[in-house]
């Protein structure tokens, strides 16, 4: 067992690293402050496939650690049990020495019901394949070097934040986020689906949501809103929720975009900071009404804007 807590009387919990091509973690590490901030813990071998069948590779005492290019395993039960002591970074280290390059494979299931913040940091790439829940304050960090961020199962989680080289879809299922901030590298897309209601904003250093000259795809079954200086950064964007809030000065050169259900109560209001064009299939909204205004810029109709009662406000700006 290693310990690096918070003292008694006062004091932050510490930082714990575990490194290595092939890497055998199989204890804890206590990094809980009964009066501070819990530290928290890297695991960074080569490769890392987290799955609940074991026995762990990727453990703590009784170190293990052996050159060449093998992945690591760590169990969902280890991981679960590390993350109540203290936050914990997952890292794949240089990429060239595991089978996968540095790809993580969320495999299994892990949920946690208090404690710290989980990072997996990939050199190539991540798969949510278990679902991930977390606590009611938990935040969960994806971080890819290179290659995609993909999901075939849920993120149940109040705070996420995506910051990839390459594309980020996480779209297949209905995610369960609160809040939310991503980037995605030059010409690369974001595409994300929640269940609930969406709130963009800044997170760890990452502000709003960032494609250059690439696109985003959001919908929300709830609505989707922004807190001011969380701006939208693409060429195209498509927004699709029950209201749509949109009214930081955003950076898009193509909107799209849909009120789900689309009632008279409803409401798709987008600001642009320079010029906006209504391109692809339109704003959709039913019975609501669409407001679009542009700040320093043209407001130009490439494509209709679709209500069947609703109000629709245009104001375009100098230029």
């Amino acid at each position: 067992t290693l310990s690096a807590g918070g003292g008694a009387q006062g004091g932050d919990g510490g930082f714990a690293e575990v490194s290595g091509h092939y890497l055998d973690f199989a204890a804890r590490a206590d990094l809980r402050a009964p009066h501070g901030t819990a530290g928290s813990l890297l695991l960074d071998p080569n490769d890392i496939t987290i799955q609940a069948a074991g026995p762990t590779t990727a453990g703590f005492a009784g170190l293990t650690f052996s050159g060449g290019p093998a992945s690591s395993i760590l169990t969902t039960s280890d991981l679960q049990a590390q993350l109540g002591l203290g936050s914990v970074t997952v890292s794949t280290a240089g990429g060239s020495g595991g089978p996968q390059g540095g790809h993580i494979p969320m495999a299994s299931l892990v949920s946690w019901a208090a404690g710290g913040f989980l990072t997996l940091d990939a050199d190539n790439g991540i798969s949510i394949d278990g679902a991930i829940t977390g606590p009611g304050d938990g935040r969960l960090e994806l971080v890819s070097r290179g290659g995609d961020i993909t999901q075939t199962a849920p993120i149940d989680i109040t705070y996420l934040v995506v910051n990839s080289a390459g594309n980020a879809s996480l779209n297949t299922v209905d995610n369960g986020v609160g809040v939310i901030a991503a980037q995605v590298g030059l010409g690369h897309s974001f595409q994300f689906r929640n269940g609930g209601s969406l709130l963009v904003s800044s997170l760890n250093g990452v502000n709003g949501i960032s494609a250059p000259s690439g696109s985003i795809f959001l919908y929300a079954s709830g609505d989707i809103t922004q807190i001011a200086g969380a701006d939208l950064f693409a060429s195209n964007a498509n927004i699709q929720a029950s209201n749509v809030i949109l009214t930081e000065p955003n950076s898009v050169n193509v909107l799209s975009g849909a009120l789900i259900g689309g009632s008279a109560s409803n409401t798709f209001s987008f600001a642009a900071g320079g010029g906006l064009t209504v391109g692809g299939g339109g704003i959709q909204a039913g019975n609501g009404d669409v407001t679009l205004s542009t700040g320093d810029g043209p407001l130009a109709l490439n494509s209709p804007v679709v209500t069947g009662g609703g109000a629709v406000s245009l104001s375009a700006g100098a230029g």
